[in-house]
């Protein structure tokens, strides 16, 4: 997977103070009306504390029937920020359209934005990727399944790890007090130093089979 550029600064910047994620139970299946005023007023203002993200998360899950796809065209959109930030620009947002809650998306819009001297609208992004992470990470360390993040897709785990400046490498499912788990082999680029993300899956384990 694609990683994204200059991440770990989007991270040490942000001074981060996440809430401990907790889903919304509400109604069980896609309620479209809700779904997309949600998506409205977070576009409006990512910060607004109206907007839960987890639930909007969970919500896009149950949209696109448990399979939320890789972002194809990421590659693409990072290669081409620094020398045509207008068509990084025009991928990031087209991905957007399609996937609201596609966290590479906003870091490429974020990114094409600031090269074009956008910076009230770079900042937006900003700010959605950050509460996009906080409705993921909580308080957690993603460190043990007690301390486990939560993800709605196995590219969502991805991104995260990037965006944590991590690289992945090997990964596997297990279980612990009746919850499934990805559990990711990272590794820090810059100290060398080995350790594993855990991923709560529960929300789309074997969901796409009907499971």
């Amino acid at each position: 997977m694609t990683r994204a550029r200059r991440t770990p600064a989007l991270l040490l910047a942000a001074g981060l103070s996440f809430a401990t994620p907790a889903f919304a139970e509400g109604a069980k299946g896609f309620d479209e009306p809700a779904f997309t005023a949600a998506i409205a007023k977070a576009k409006a203002n990512a910060n607004d504390p109206a907007v839960d993200f987890t639930w909007l998360r969970r919500q896009n899950l149950l949209r696109l029937d448990y399979a939320i796809p890789d972002w194809d065209q990421a590659e693409g959109a990072f290669g081409a920020i620094d020398s045509d930030p207008q068509s990084a620009l025009r991928l990031a947002q087209r991905q957007i359209d399609a996937n609201y809650l596609d966290l590479f998306a906003h870091v490429a819009a974020e990114q094409a934005l600031g090269q074009l001297n956008r910076k009230d609208e770079a900042r937006a992004e900003h700010d959605t990727v950050i509460a996009i992470l906080a409705s993921i990470m909580g308080k957690n360390d993603g460190h043990s399944a007690e301390q486990a993040f939560n993800a709605v897709s196995v590219p969502e785990e991805y991104q995260t790890v990037a965006l944590l400046g991590l690289d992945a490498g090997g990964q596997k499912t297990g279980t612990s007090d009746g919850h499934t788990y990805d559990i990711i082999d990272v590794t820090d680029p810059d100290t060398k130093q080995a350790s594993a993300i855990w991923f709560e899956i529960d929300s789309f384990f074997g969901k796409e089979f009907g499971l």
